[in-house]
């Protein structure tokens, strides 16, 4: 839940009053005496969706609009939002984000807004897809004068908070500014949590105006924010040929001669144009207006007349209602080209459907010296398949030039033979499928991992290494020893100085927690229950001077920021609690860039674990979280793993830092179940000057 984040995306439109919608004789409030006399719409309270849907639904019309209403509402149209925020007014960052609200007035009394921020929720459905990043963010905010109360009064509807919660605020004018606080918050954020936002009343605003917000936990100053705001455009008529495009992505098929290219042009509702080829965001410069079916496309910087006769590319539709197969034709100032629409749809959904249709032979791609494979000149994203020497065919994703997720190889008779998992172009795992058995399956579920039985309240612990040893022992006291092992079917053969000693049969080839599995030689085994699967990682011991050097480096302020986006995702402050034996630490987590939460906590080292102990609580819900840090003394690259809670059965979550200098670390994250990647990011972590 985006808890900070919730508020400033409710406050943009408490306005003023525009030139355009001043009153007068001729129009607004003082139309004429008929309109006044009107009763005035009412409203549910507590507000509804319903109510919110069908007023956004309604036809912008400002005749008749209230005085109270008239004195603080915007110019209608399409505006685009800037924002900054940080801890106080000093200490501000530009906030990277796409935003823009679309702003109408009905019914005499309601100011409406839909808002729509771009690539809000990351699409899951393309595994570490780095520019497919997910659906827009929309939500509808509407706000009135209450007779009764006295008061201005606003509700946002915002799916991004929780089904079905209307966040409501209220205010007055003080001293020429509008000053509104929150009545009610979501669920989860802190007791005491406050929310004020105010603007100057101006009567001329024109294309141009700003807010201000505070968020308050307890009476004290959380986080503060300024927005900009700039109109961009008039509202698209309803049912218009501009209103069915904007907000769209439209791909088009392109001829040129005997050549069929694909473009992708993505219309915003701000009248932004943004092209993309091959998936990746390549020209957002241009603009785009509409003259009766024809699009225009012009400089962002060019908004005048005579630029629109000076474009280079025109676009010519064949229906105010686009849909897919209809003709189209493109103009430049030498050439016209005919194609047809491909899709037409939001710009995740197009991009996504696009990036998985698209296919090329594997011997169409052109290799880089640093490993990238390109298509026509660019780093290429999308299937690929090709053929072996031995008549076998191969299939598997590249994104961005690299080689991703799984690659499969089939013989002739389209059997599967081989799966290979890449990452970022890097080979992580191979698995043979030929002649595969059962004992292969359980060797997947055993190698490289710790297992605790338990027989009459004694713990056995086992622990199978990749190079075919066993450790072995008792109660906390895993050793190794001179045993090795094989597996069969579903039974563990262990041989002691090379001679069969014993067995362990499993009732399944995925070992789980609670299983009865047989233990000991062939003729007298014992059942013994398993209490606990964990990854087996072996731990050097650590002098006190590593143990000091590790803590050491970590100490002052860093940020992290995720390498796919640039955006932060954590901001934290290392200090002693004990000098060269423990760090106290405390830090704020961000999502797209926005404050999500706060932590504190303290990392020691436990020397009969021979790890870093790291405990971590999180501000809003109050949990406690714990993992066990693994440090290499040699290339001092640490890995870790969680301990408390536990991740769900047959799921593994680990975390990997590399020192790439003083003053910088390479961390990730990854979340695996059976082998196979669930979730993957990577940071860039950087050290803060003092």
């Amino acid at each position: 839940m985006k808890i900070f984040l919730y508020v400033p995306l409710l406050i943009l439109f408490l306005g003023g009053c525009s030139k355009d919608s001043k009153t007068s004789d001729k129009g607004g409030a003082a139309k004429d005496q008929e309109v006044k006399t009107e009763p005035i719409p009412d409203f549910p309270d507590p507000m509804t969706k319903e109510f919110i849907m069908a007023m956004w639904e309604a036809p912008h019309n400002v005749e008749g609009i209230i005085p109270e209403m008239e004195k603080i509402r915007l110019k209608e149209g399409v505006w685009k939002v800037e924002k900054e925020g940080g801890p106080n007014k000093d200490e501000m960052e530009k906030i990277p984000s796409k935003e823009s609200i679309s702003i109408k007035f009905v019914n005499r009394r309601f100011g409406i807004g839909k808002t729509r921020r771009e690539n809000w929720v990351k699409d899951e459905s393309l595994e570490n897809d780095s520019f497919v990043r997910g659906d827009d963010l929309i939500y509808h905010t509407i706000y009135t004068y209450d007779y009764n109360k006295k008061i201005y009064r606003r509700w946002s509807l915002n799916p991004d908070i929780g089904e079905g919660f209307i966040g409501e605020s209220s205010g007055q004018i003080i001293e020429d500014n509008l000053i509104t606080e929150n009545v009610n918050s979501p669920v989860g954020v802190p007791d005491g949590w406050k929310t004020k936002n105010s603007r100057i009343i101006i009567k001329d605003i024109k294309d141009k105006f700003s807010s201000q917000l505070e968020i308050f936990v307890d009476g004290e100053l959380e986080y503060y924010y300024e927005f900009s705001n700039k109109w961009v455009s008039e509202l698209p008529k309803e049912g218009d040929f501009e209103s069915n495009i904007a907000g769209k992505a439209i791909s088009i098929e392109v001829k040129e001669g005997t050549k069929k290219n694909r473009m992708l042009f993505d219309f915003g509702e701000d009248r932004a144009l943004r092209l993309y080829e091959d998936g990746e965001l390549v020209d957002e410069s241009m603009s785009y207006r509409v003259d009766g079916l024809e699009v225009k496309f012009l400089a962002r910087e060019q908004e005048d007349a005579q630029a629109l006769d000076r474009l280079a590319m025109r676009m010519l539709f064949s229906s105010e209602d686009p849909k897919l197969g209809d003709e189209i034709i493109m103009k430049d100032r030498n050439n016209s080209f005919a194609g047809k629409i491909l899709k037409i749809d939001e710009l995740a959904k197009v991009l996504k459907e696009s990036i998985i249709e698209k296919l090329v032979s594997y011997g169409r791609l052109k290799e880089t010296l640093d490993g990238k494979y390109l298509y026509k000149g660019k780093p290429f994203t999308g299937k690929v398949r090709g053929g072996t020497g031995g008549g076998n065919r191969f299939e598997g994703n590249i994104v961005k030039g690299k080689w991703e997720g799984v690659w499969t190889e089939r013989d002739k008779d389209g059997n599967k033979i081989q799966e290979d998992l890449y990452k970022n172009g890097e080979l992580v795992s191979s698995d043979k499928l030929e002649g595969k058995s059962k004992d292969d399956s359980l060797r997947r579920n055993l190698v490289g991992k710790h297992i605790i039985f338990e027989k009459d309240k004694e713990k056995i612990e086992v622990g199978f290494l990749k190079n075919g040893e066993m450790l072995s022992g008792l109660n906390d006291d895993l050793d190794s020893g001179v045993m090795t092992y094989s597996i069969k079917n579903n039974e563990v053969i262990v041989y002691q100085d090379s001679r069969r000693d014993r067995g362990l049969i499993f009732p399944s080839v995925n070992p789980k927690i609670g299983d009865q599995i047989k233990l000991g030689p062939e003729d007298n085994n014992e059942e013994v229950t398993i209490k606990a699967i964990a990854s087996l990682v072996e731990n050097p011991k650590l002098t006190p001077k590593q143990i000091s050097d590790y803590l050491e480096f970590w100490t002052g302020k860093w940020e992290g920021f995720d390498k796919a986006t640039n955006l932060i995702g954590d901001r934290f402050e290392y200090k002693w609690k004990e000098k060269g034996v423990s760090l106290e630490f405390k830090g704020i987590t961000f999502e797209s860039g926005e404050q999500k939460d706060r932590y504190k906590g303290s990392i020691y080292y436990d020397k009969g674990l021979g790890v870093f102990v790291q405990k971590m609580t999180n501000e809003q819900s109050g949990k406690t979280f714990i993992r066990h840090v693994i440090l290499d003394p040699e290339s001092g690259e640490t890995n870790g793993f969680a301990v408390d809670p536990k991740p769900p059965e047959g799921m593994e979550v680990k975390f990997n830092w590399k020192k790439v200098d003083p003053n910088n670390v390479d961390y990730t994250f990854e979340v695996l179940r059976g082998g196979d990647t669930l979730d993957y990011k990577e940071f860039r972590v950087k050290r803060q000057k003092k």
